[in-house]
């Protein structure tokens, strides 16, 4: 739609019909690519728990950038999904005994690459 002419009589429900036929012919033309939240996260935790702290990570696709030792305890750095993310702190208190904490905050969206990903990530949002 190249031009929309308002003036008297012309009724909310005409340009919000009008709006959203735009939307819909540009979302059919324009390429889509679903993204998704990546957080920086940073866990503290015993070093007797370090190993199964990791594993459960990294059945959340997180990437590890690094792990260092502050005050006799482990601080595993790195970036997950959001998405993979959420009740994670129950889960951490579970396997470290109530001793880990952790702290996250946003980095960056990423491109979804997996078909399984996205149908997962769609699921979740609709909630069926």
């Amino acid at each position: 739609m190249n031009f929309f002419l308002v003036g008297r009589g012309t009724s909310e429900t005409i340009i919000e019909a009008a709006a959203a036929h735009c939307i819909r012919q540009c979302m059919k033309s324009a390429p889509v690519t679903l993204l998704e939240p990546v957080v920086s996260l940073e866990v503290i935790v015993d070093e007797r728990f370090q190993s199964i702290v990791v594993d459960d990570l990294s059945r959340r696709r997180f990437s590890m950038e690094g792990v260092d030792v502050k005050h006799g305890n482990k601080v595993i750095y790195g970036t997950a999904p959001l998405s993979e993310l959420m009740g994670y702190s129950t889960v951490l208190r579970t396997i470290s005994s109530g001793l880990g904490t952790y702290s996250m905050h946003f980095r960056h969206h990423q491109r979804v690459v997996s078909s399984l990903e996205e149908e997962k990530i769609v699921k979740t949002v609709r909630g069926f």
